[in-house]
């Protein structure tokens, strides 16, 4: 259902809250360094777009193959994420158990992650971590 509908028509009839109505719509995430991209779209069930600022998240990488995005008050759930790892998906955003926000390569990912989204590259781009490139993370409503 599109978040606009959801907004303007069943949350102020009180079918469903505000707050159910940002869970129940698709974000859209951002990540780019060094002028390369990957972008992921996931149900936003943790509350992740309030933890961010409306600008984001800019910060320098230090690793190729796994970036640390910010600390939330965020728990893994007990039961296991319906996202599971695949063929030809090279990266992952994930929460770690310390309640951090990750992007992770595939050559990372353990059984112990709770994946939240696949993230994709542009076509033709071969996505990295620059340690000395600016990172920069945004989300967005997806029909925004």
């Amino acid at each position: 259902m599109k978040r606009k509908f959801l907004m303007e028509f069943i949350v102020p009839k009180e079918v469903i809250s505000e707050e159910e109505a940002h869970f129940m719509s698709d974000i859209c995430i951002k990540i780019e360094c060094d002028r390369k991209t990957t972008t992921g779209i996931f149900k936003d069930v943790f509350g992740i777009i309030n933890s961010l600022s409306s600008n984001g998240y800019i910060d320098s990488a230090n690793v190729n193959f796994e970036y640390h995005f910010l600390k939330t008050n965020l728990k893994i759930p007990s039961t296991r994420s319906t996202v599971i790892r695949r063929r030809n998906i090279y990266w992952y955003l994930y929460l770690n158990a310390d309640g951090i926000l990750t992007v992770k390569h595939y050559i990372l990912v353990t059984e112990n992650d709770y994946i939240i989204a696949y993230m994709k590259n542009e076509l033709g781009q071969e996505f990295l971590f620059n340690p000395y490139k600016t990172v920069s993370l945004t989300t967005r409503y997806k029909d925004d």
